[in-house]
């Protein structure tokens, strides 16, 4: 049986038509929202804190709680809880740990690989409305 995953996500938007995604810690080539594992005792606002200060050397300055959504990986094949915040962020992010890269993601982007959390996450993202520019504007450069 699969190993299950939970975490706690930030979806950050740009500009109407992107989503800003960092590489996976042991997986460079792919994609993921900024965000990490839950810890016993902590709150989903102190968790995303505390990622986002390690993953982003930046803070949260606020957050809207999106909802709960579930993947299979496509890397190990584990199941995938996500607790989803909409977030926005103190300050530039930047990536923190050596290997990994930030990327803003638009839905249209083919040179990505993202993963299969942030393809579900796109698709939410464009029917509930919060990329309303993602089918209007072209990609923008990396």
């Amino acid at each position: 049986m699969p190993d299950t995953y939970r975490k706690v996500s930030a979806l950050v938007i740009r500009d109407g038509c992107q989503i800003l995604t960092i590489t996976a810690s042991k997986h460079p080539d792919v994609h993921c929202l900024p965000g990490g594992p839950e810890v016993a005792g902590e709150s989903h606002e102190a968790t995303l804190d505390r990622e986002l200060a390690a993953e982003l050397d930046t803070g949260l300055a606020s957050l809207s709680h999106l909802g709960k959504f579930e993947a299979t990986s496509g890397i190990d094949g584990a199941l995938v809880r996500t607790e989803l915040y909409q977030v926005e962020l103190t300050g530039e992010p930047r990536a923190v740990q050596p290997g990994r890269t930030l990327r803003w993601v638009h839905p249209l982007d083919r040179d990505v690989e993202v993963s299969t959390s942030v393809h579900g996450v796109l698709h939410y993202c464009i029917g509930a409305g919060l990329l309303h520019a993602a089918l209007d504007q072209p990609p923008h450069p990396a």
